[in-house]
């Protein structure tokens, strides 16, 4: 699927803090390094009144 795809479904969306898709994610579930990769791939699968704030 495609980020846009899934942000339409309401998905959240992690990413590489790189180029135009950064522009289009949540800061939240951006990353850089690989350590700042896990924190957010976590939140979503424990948190999940925290999904609907990352909705689309």
């Amino acid at each position: 699927m495609s980020v846009i795809d899934c942000q339409g479904m309401g998905l959240p969306v992690i990413s590489p803090r790189l180029g135009w898709l950064a522009e289009h994610i949540d800061p939240e579930l951006r990353f850089t390094t690989t350590e700042e990769t896990v924190a957010p791939a976590e939140r979503p699968a424990t948190d999940h009144e925290g999904l609907q704030d990352h909705d689309g």
